[in-house]
């Protein structure tokens, strides 16, 4: 695997980038409701129902019950919708930030398991390639003493 598919495969695999996603995905969201008006209020009630004698329960007879139904709008200041609304454009910059060093931080961490990966592997092919090297070596050793012109010292050499 190369480096750079290395880095593509993390970045499209890791969870905690996916998370950071989300996490800007629902800052992003609040955003978007935190300048408008809240929520108006739908208002019903009794007061004064009578709980005994021969009027009991009863919203008509009495004279003193009340029936209230009414709606009910907050309006915060302007100011303070203006300060909600930059609260949560700070919230999305700050998440979107965060998932920018989330992404980094994978890519480090890919990186530097790649290289540790890539040096380990690239070390077991030189040391392969000595072992062959010092096995050619110490034939040509034996050969050399088989035929006369070496010495017996050189066959330590190869080990």
């Amino acid at each position: 695997m190369t480096f750079d598919d290395a880095l593509s495969l993390a970045q499209q695999q890791a969870p905690s980038l996916r998370a950071e996603a989300s996490r800007l995905q629902a800052a992003r969201s609040e955003a978007v409701a935190a300048g408008e008006l809240p929520d108006p209020k739908l208002l019903l009630g009794l007061q004064n129902v009578p709980i005994e004698g021969a009027e009991r329960w009863s919203l008509d007879e009495d004279g003193m019950t009340m029936r209230m139904v009414g709606l009910m709008q907050e309006v915060p200041n302007r100011d303070k919708r203006k300060a909600r609304r930059d609260a949560a454009q700070a919230s999305v910059q700050r998440a979107g930030a965060s998932r920018e060093v989330e992404t980094l931080r994978v890519r480090l961490a890919t990186a530097q398991a790649w290289i540790a990966t890539h040096a380990v592997e690239r070390k077991i092919q030189l040391f392969n390639q000595l072992f062959e090297e010092n096995r050619l070596l110490a034939e040509a050793i034996r050969a050399r003493i088989a035929g006369g012109r070496g010495r017996l010292t050189d066959s330590v050499a190869a080990k």
